[in-house]
């Protein structure tokens, strides 16, 4: 065990840390062994001014820890992100009537849900079936993004995460992977 100390205090004076690790190095060799208050003083008055050191405090030659900003950072669970959870990854696939084996699907998180929406494509409207939509919608439609007469609309199966799609016009559909997890593209069959 003064093995290890020895080798926690000679990487720390090292690093620069300096003093706290001298004095660990040496609280565990024969040089270290002397009046605590002197090693106490040895402490403060070798530390870098700008780190901070609780006074009268003695320094215990069996019991060294390193302070917390020398520590090991490699935790996971410390920093910016501890404690945020990821958030849920939700699946859903679509199909059109008559085509059940064809189905895709769309990777929403959080409490996003399915969604018809467009963006434009140097001038043309590019519709698709993505995540944005907060709520518990049983059912989803294009509205008017197909165009006055055409809408697609898509209602939940009796599994939560199925949606079966239909057009209410002539005009056939499918839905194109453009492989994107969170859209799925619809176009003119």
């Amino acid at each position: 065990m003064l093995e290890s100390h020895k080798i926690a205090g000679s990487f720390l004076a090292s690093l620069g840390v300096g003093g706290l690790g001298s004095v660990a190095y040496f609280s565990v060799t024969d040089r270290g062994k002397g009046n605590i208050e002197a090693q106490t003083e040895t402490r403060i008055d070798s530390q870098d001014s700008r780190e901070s050191v609780e006074e009268g405090v003695p320094l215990d030659s069996e019991s060294q820890e390193l302070p917390e900003d020398v520590a090991d950072d490699s935790n996971p669970s410390s920093g910016p992100d501890a404690g945020k959870l990821q958030d849920p990854v939700q699946s859903y696939q679509f199909f059109f009537s008559g085509e059940p084996k064809t189905r895709l699907r769309v990777e929403c998180s959080g409490d996003q849900k399915p969604d018809f929406d467009y963006w434009e494509d140097s001038g043309v409207n590019k519709v698709y079936v993505g995540c944005g939509q907060h709520g518990g919608s049983k059912t989803i439609h294009s509205g008017s993004l197909l165009g006055p007469k055409n809408k697609v609309t898509c209602t939940v199966t009796s599994n939560s995460n199925i949606f079966q799609c239909s057009s209410s016009q002539s005009t056939k559909y499918k839905f194109v992977d453009r492989q994107d997890r969170e859209r799925i593209y619809l176009e003119a069959a």
